[in-house]
């Protein structure tokens, strides 16, 4: 991605030179300006509109990182703005470059942004801006780049606007932006109330959990510097010894204390594009591995937050999982909740289908050896069993002890990482179906099949 922004970088400034110089090219250049821009703000708009979710999780990124949190509700409202208000300069610059109010939106958001994105790249509390969503992961460095590149051609249609203007009806341009704005808000609403129309993370249908986490043979690891500092005993001097220089130190205890060690990255290599994947509870320990690789279907009910989820959806996953544990379906629910949370919402559940008055009888593993005597069955544990030589007691037969509890869940609850669980799906909660670590198909709580879907699974 850095070679592409130099490239382009050193395009548009060609281009520049030949905006001044060549009077006439100037033309070309507007409209090859003009089209750049279009393309590159239809594009962001675009992958921000599919997924409002996750433009919503990096606003809320941002709040929390600058310590304005309190405007986190603000966050899914901006995300819709922000995605359609790109979209259409896009759509504006396609039509015409002299449509002035789209031209001062395009400045607004340079001016905003191109001071942003270099303070972000300056001190990094955001690792990903997240300006091409998830489609384009950009570093704060090639994202502020990026906006350099950006800028040129928008100043070249600056100075361009005094000109005269294109001789196009001003009711048709406006005509197929109003239908852009519904278009292109529509499509954020449907990905809110469904799921994302294209699917740019690595947890999208048909592709392999497990190969996702994999690091290929002969991948390249990230490179570090460290650097130790150590303090001169005579004149408490401070000196940096990188690790050649080291034994200068090291070799000589009576003149060098060592104060500090300091490490930085200087290469970044290769970083599988799964992590903090997991599933693991207190009871069962960590199950990631039986799952991924357990030729049965697994449905997963998916919830991030347990406290901000659509709880009437969790609770009607339990007569789902009862039903299609028939066709060996597993389910579970993977979940950052805590442990109080999910022990709420697990009596919420039983005493919404009233497993709390239904008791089921459970065998359990230790014998019962029944025994008569004087017309009275008596009961016997093999550690206490009846002297042989007494010929009161009659043998009469055994059992295994049983006992009464109350009826379990269909399903058991499972950890993993909120965040990677927001990466998985856009709702909570959402619902994923695996088999062998692949994802078969993800589903929005408003749009999970009925149970006949999973039973007809083969």
């Amino acid at each position: 991605m850095t070679l592409i922004l130099s490239l382009l970088s050193f395009v548009f400034v060609l281009v520049t030179i030949l905006y001044f110089t060549k009077p006439a090219y100037r033309s070309q250049i507007i409209v090859l300006s003009r089209l750049f821009l279009a393309l590159v703000f239809i594009y962001s708009g675009f992958v921000k509109a599919v997924d409002p979710l996750g433009s919503t999780y990096k606003f809320v990124d941002y709040f929390n990182a600058f310590g304005f949190s309190s405007l986190n509700s603000l966050a899914f409202p901006l995300s819709i703005i922000l995605s359609a208000a790109e979209f259409i300069v896009g759509v504006g610059f396609l039509l015409s470059s002299k449509n002035r109010i789209i031209w001062l939106l395009a400045s607004v958001f340079m001016l905003v942004f191109t001071p942003l994105t270099l303070f972000l790249a300056l001190k990094n509390p955001v690792s990903d801006c997240g300006c091409f969503g998830d489609a384009m992961i950009l570093t704060n460095w090639e994202t502020f780049w990026k906006n350099i590149v950006i800028d040129i051609p928008l100043l070249l249609i600056t100075f361009n606007l005094k000109t005269k203007a294109q001789n196009r009806p001003v009711i048709l341009e406006w005509s197929v932006l109003s239908l852009a704005i519904l278009g292109i808000v529509g499509v954020s609403i449907y990905g809110y109330r469904h799921l994302p129309i294209i699917d740019f993370r690595p947890f999208k249908i048909g592709n392999n959990i497990q190969a996702g986490m994999s690091i290929p043979d002969g991948a390249k690891a990230d490179v570090y510097k460290s650097t130790f500092i150590y303090k001169n005993i005579k004149t408490g001097e401070q000196k940096e010894f990188d690790e050649a220089q080291l034994s200068e130190a090291v070799d000589h205890p009576e003149l060098w204390s060592y104060v500090d060690t300091q490490t930085s990255l200087i290469e970044e290599g290769y970083h599988p594009p799964i992590h903090d994947f997991s599933i693991s509870n207190p009871k069962d320990g960590d199950i990631t591995q039986a799952v991924l690789n357990d030729s049965a279907y697994t449905l997963i009910l998916v919830s991030y937050n347990l406290n901000l989820a659509y709880t009437p959806a969790i609770v009607q996953f339990e007569p789902l999982a009862e039903a299609v544990a028939t066709s060996g379906i597993k389910c579970l629910v993977l979940t950052g909740g805590l442990q109080e949370e999910i022990e709420a919402l697990s009596q919420e559940i039983k005493k919404t289908f009233g497993y709390d008055t239904i008791l089921v009888e459970q065998t359990q593993g230790e014998a019962v050896f029944l025994y008569e005597k004087e017309g009275e069955v008596l009961e016997f544990t093999e550690r206490n069993l009846p002297d042989p030589n007494d010929a009161s007691y009659v043998f009469i037969g055994q059992e295994n002890q049983k006992t009464s509890t109350p009826k379990a869940l269909s399903f058991e609850f499972y950890n993993c990482d909120p965040t990677t669980l927001k990466t998985i799906i856009r709702a909570n909660p959402g619902f994923v179906l695996l088999r062998k670590g692949t994802v078969i198909d993800k589903w929005h709580y408003n749009d999970l099949p009925k149970a006949a879907y999973f039973k007809n699974l083969k």
